[in-house]
């Protein structure tokens, strides 16, 4: 069983991986179009961002509710659940970032003019997400 979420993870990286490659790799046209094929990828990389935080969450959060069902002990179990508590909603609140920043850029269309409301909201993402990750 644990083996199968790892490779689940794996798989999710290996995913982000070829997106941000892809996206990185195809920064040197400038056309509306590429720019929005860009900005498609980059809605997908933070989409697989996304459901790689939820699925390392709710792996690590079931490994400890697992091991504190074994310990007999309520005690045991009350002082992890506060853990628990903070791991899901600090996930949650990198999750929803990410989210933002997936309609921003699927939003997008590529034009500035046309879609400065996204790049604002894009920008505000990112630096969203820097603030949860980097602290």
């Amino acid at each position: 069983m644990k083996f199968y979420f790892i490779l689940m993870i794996l798989a999710l990286d290996i995913i982000e991986a070829a997106l941000a490659s892809n996206a990185i790799c195809n920064l040197s046209f400038n056309t509306e179009q590429h720019l929005r094929t860009v900005n498609i990828i980059t809605g997908a990389l933070y989409v697989s961002m996304a459901a790689t935080s939820i699925t390392a969450t709710f792996i690590i959060s079931r490994c400890i509710y697992l091991q504190t069902t074994r310990v007999s002990s309520k005690h045991s179990r009350k002082r992890y659940k506060s853990i628990v508590d903070i791991l899901i909603q600090s996930s949650a609140l990198y999750t929803s970032s990410l989210i933002v920043g997936t309609v921003a850029n699927f939003l997008n269309s590529g034009s500035t003019l046309a879609s400065i409301t996204p790049i604002i909201l894009g920008n505000y993402s990112d630096a969203l997400v820097l603030v949860f990750t980097v602290g």
